[in-house]
Formats: C-alpha cells, structure tokens, sequence
C-alpha cells in the first residue's frame, strides 16, 4: 500500500474521532440540561403543599356530570298512623344528570353552582289491623317523581400527590318537582256480615305532589337542605364523588287529618369531567 493510501486512511480515521468526541461533548452538555429540567418539575410538582392558597390559574371551570345512586324518604308513619302494626321503607334508584360551573377563589378553595335533573324512586309498606283485630290492612306504596336542583357550595382542595386533589364540598341545595306518580297497591282481608273470610284488592295511582286526595299524605314540590360530598380529581379533569343530601324542611301535606314529618334522603356516586 502506498504512502498516499495509509495518509488517507489516517486522516479518515481522524475524521470519525472527531465527530464522535463532538457528538459526545454535544451529549453530555444537553444530557444534565434536560435532567435538571425534569428533576426541577418533579420538584416543583412535589413542592406544592397541601392547602395551596395561591390565585388560580383559571377562574371558571365546566363541570358536566351524570350520577347514579339512592333515594329515600324519612318519615314517622309508625307513631301517626292508627293500627299501625308495621312499616318498612326501601331506598330506590337515584339517577341524576347535570352542569356545575366553578369559580375558583384560590387553588385550594371554589365557589360551585349549576343545575341537575334527577329521577328518584323510594317504597313503603305499612299494615293495620282494625280494632276488632280481625280485619288486616296492607299497603304498598312506589314513589317515582322527577326534580330540577340548584346546588351552592364551596369546594375545598387538597393537593395529595402531582395532578391529584381531595376535596370536601360543604353546601345546600333546593329543588324543584316537575312531576311524579305514587302508585298504590293495597290488599284488605277481614270477615263479611256473613261471617266469611274476604279479601279486597286496590290498586291506583295518584300524582306524586300537592295531591290534594292522598293516601297518608301530600307532598310539596320545593325542597331545599344540605349538601355534603367528598371525592378526588385526577389530571385536572376527572373528578369523581360522593353525593349526599337531605331535606331540611318537613315536606308532607296533612290536610289537617295527620301530624306527618316527611322529608327526602339521597346518596349518589358522582362523575364529572372538567372543562
């Protein structure tokens, strides 16, 4: 090989070293750059404290929701109602679809309102026996009715790991029914004139509120009472929560026959995705 090929592949060779010790020089000075940059935003991220009173970033948020749960009511059948020898209540399903819209005062704190429609369902029975105790009673009773609600409340947010809240919304809510139905089924037994056994059967329907011929009682369209859930926020986006509510005021209508105390009782799990 000649003096002129071993000089070229010399200056080849010096060539690739070169670049290769350039590349690497280049390498390591952008290498500790972006280290540092991740290492400074998982800090950053680690350096928020739990309650961060700072301004927000955003100050109106939109919250679409939908919820499923249960519904049922409180009342006191059981000292009111003559005969009464027994009375249960079952909880029905709960479905609830809306818009919050929150207005942020700090990260850690909201001011939230907006507006759901809510389908709710609750059953009774109660069986009497008449005073010669030889005749029995027995009701069953369907509650299904439609409502608007209007909550306010305020949200506290706690920060408990990068991207992820806690928060606790302390509240109130008032209603509105739009419509509804009590259905009624009903089976009486007792002995005729002739002194035979007999069993009557009712069944109907009536309108859910300010029926003005109900089978206990009416029930008013407006509610209001407080509002109390908890829940967790992933990504500032999805949030998921735990719903309760309950009447404040006594809803039932008496028609000045009965003293009944007549209010509704909710829990829901909740979903929402922020906008």
């Amino acid at each position: 090989m000649s003096d002129r090929s071993h000089t070229s592949l010399h200056a080849a060779g010096g060539a690739s070293a070169a670049l290769a010790l350039c590349v690497c020089a280049v390498l390591a000075l952008l290498c500790p750059r972006h280290a540092v940059a991740a290492d400074t935003d998982v800090a950053a991220d680690r350096s928020v404290p739990v309650f961060d009173n700072r301004l927000p970033e955003r100050l109106v948020a939109i919250k679409p929701h939908v919820a499923i749960g249960l519904s049922s009511i409180l009342h006191n059948y059981s000292s009111q109602v003559s005969g009464l020898s027994d009375v249960m209540t079952s909880p029905g399903c709960l479905m609830r679809a809306g818009v919050d819209v929150e207005f942020a005062i700090r990260r850690s704190l909201v001011l939230c309102t907006g507006m759901s429609f809510a389908i709710e369902n609750s059953k009774y029975s109660m069986t009497m026996v008449g005073t010669n105790t030889e005749s029995v009673s027995t009701v069953y009773a369907s509650n299904h009715f439609y409502d608007i609600a209007v909550p306010v409340y305020l949200s506290f947010r706690f920060n408990m790991a990068p991207r992820v809240q806690w928060n606790i919304d302390l509240g109130a809510y008032v209603s509105f029914g739009t419509g509804g139905t009590l259905h009624t089924s009903g089976y009486a037994s007792g002995e005729n004139s002739l002194g035979q056994s007999v069993v009557t059967q009712m069944d109907y329907g009536r309108p859910y509120f300010n029926d003005d011929m109900p089978l206990v009682n009416g029930v008013k369209s407006t509610d209001y009472g407080p509002r109390v859930a908890t829940g967790v926020r992933f990504n500032d986006h999805y949030a998921f929560n735990l719903v309760f509510g309950v009447s404040a005021p006594n809803l039932a209508v008496n028609h000045n026959v009965l003293d009944i105390k007549y209010r509704n009782l909710n829990l829901a799990f909740e979903f929402g995705y922020v906008f």
